[in-house]
């Protein structure tokens, strides 16, 4: 007969029928949200946004700060006597008729009256001034007897410029009267001509008598350079330039009153016939000198590489002409070959 169990008994086996083991905090694993880690990159890349929006707009406004200052330190637009005496730094020479000269060192002279302009003039003697007159080229002008002609019209300076006509005096300040034949007249082309210094800048623009004048004066690198006064003749350059520096690497204020007054005598005739000047002197039957040095005789004009050459100098007084076989070419003389065979 079986005993029956005893409740210490079934109290132990319920006990130890409970096989489950205590749960720790440690063990668990934290969930991760998803919804956090979008949040927090968000922020992430807000924040670097901002900071590159700040960085842009600080480079910005120092990019504008720097372009202002550099505008402001551009030299003003100045045309005239008037503008320029209204610049601060700007310097008003004691002369008559003054000149104001703006700090980056462009000159402007004062435009006087015709009343005045006639008082000017009357304070220079020119009752014992000579006439200059080109018949060739139509035009001629007044010179004080103390300058002395040196050459007449024709002489070559270089492949575009002919000297017609040359004046000195004897404490070697000269006038030079040119012609620049291989140009087409405008600003922009007088600028081959500016002083070092004023490469970017026009020259100024000046009226004496009825003839309007564009001007470059002196400039900079310790050359003296011309007074050079530029006319508009025909669609073509003519050029008058005043020699005779002293202290200033300029012609003095004395020679600068003779050159206004000279300038203002300038005629050009009105014969309608006067002639553009060319070299006509060296080409003859209808041929054309050309190249960039002048070095082709052809009939037609013709370009060529500007390359130096000491040859092509010799063709610079030789004639341009028809030969035996009808053809344009350089005319053969023991002057021509001895220079080319020497060069």
């Amino acid at each position: 007969m079986e005993n029956p169990p005893s409740p210490a008994t079934d109290n132990l086996n319920e006990t130890n029928m409970d096989t489950s083991y205590p749960t720790f905090e440690t063990d668990k694993k934290p969930v991760k949200s998803s919804k956090g880690n979008r949040l927090r990159r968000s922020q992430i890349a807000l924040g670097l946004g901002l900071t590159l929006f700040v960085l842009i707009v600080s480079a910005l406004v120092g990019f504008l700060a720097y372009q202002n200052k550099k505008l402001k330190n551009l030299p003003p637009q100045v045309s005239s006597y008037d503008e320029c005496a209204n610049i601060e730094g700007s310097i008003i020479q004691e002369s008559y008729p003054a000149i104001c000269v703006t700090p980056d060192g462009r000159r402007f002279v004062q435009q006087l009256s015709e009343e005045e302009q006639k008082n000017l003039e009357n304070q220079i003697d020119t009752s014992d001034w000579k006439t200059y007159r080109n018949e060739e080229y139509g035009f001629e002008f007044k010179y004080p007897t103390t300058i002395l002609q040196q050459t007449n019209n024709g002489s070559q300076v270089n492949n575009k410029n002919i000297i017609l006509a040359k004046f000195k005096t004897k404490d070697n300040k000269a006038i030079e009267v040119l012609f620049d034949y291989g140009s087409v007249f405008s600003i922009d082309y007088l600028k081959k001509y500016a002083p070092t210094g004023s490469e970017d800048l026009d020259p100024e623009k000046l009226i004496f008598g009825n003839n309007i004048f564009y001007y470059y004066g002196p400039g900079g690198g310790g050359v003296c350079y011309p007074d050079q006064f530029f006319h508009d003749y025909k669609g073509k350059i003519f050029i008058l330039n005043f020699f005779g520096c002293e202290n200033d690497k300029q012609p003095p204020e004395s020679t600068k009153i003779i050159e206004r007054q000279i300038l203002s005598t300038f005629k050009f005739l009105d014969d309608e016939e006067a002639p553009v000047p060319t070299l006509t002197s060296q080409a003859k039957d209808g041929c054309v000198i050309g190249g960039c040095s002048g070095e082709i005789c052809a009939e037609e004009e013709m370009a060529s590489a500007c390359i130096f050459n000491p040859k092509f100098e010799c063709y610079k007084t030789a004639t341009c002409e028809r030969q035996s076989d009808g053809n344009c070419g350089w005319t053969e003389t023991e002057k021509l070959a001895s220079c080319l065979e020497e060069n």
